[in-house]
């Protein structure tokens, strides 16, 4: 985590088990709601997968978010060259 303001250290607390977390000013605003989502998402494993390890169940979240993130890297990357194409059509137009 990025050490812009004045670090503060937190517990966090993930599939049962607290980890000690240093996070700056601005991190400390959403650590919260990240923890939260992890623990809804490892239950929600859970439930759709009964039996299966606490372990699994990271691997499995790890995974799926990991596609997620790529998806929104290919999403974004798209986005960008349509507007680099916008951008050149506008600079023909202009001049």
């Amino acid at each position: 985590m990025d050490n812009k303001s004045a670090d503060k250290h937190i517990s966090l607390t993930v599939a049962g088990k607290a980890y000690p977390v240093v996070v700056n000013e601005e991190e400390a605003k959403y650590i919260r709601e990240i923890e939260r989502r992890i623990n809804e998402d490892i239950l929600s494993f859970q439930t759709k997968y009964a039996g299966i390890t606490t372990n699994d169940c990271l691997a499995m979240l790890l995974i799926s978010k990991n596609v997620e993130f790529y998806q929104y890297q290919i999403e974004k990357e798209s986005i960008n060259n349509q507007l680099d194409e916008l951008n050149a059509t506008l600079k023909k137009v202009q001049l």
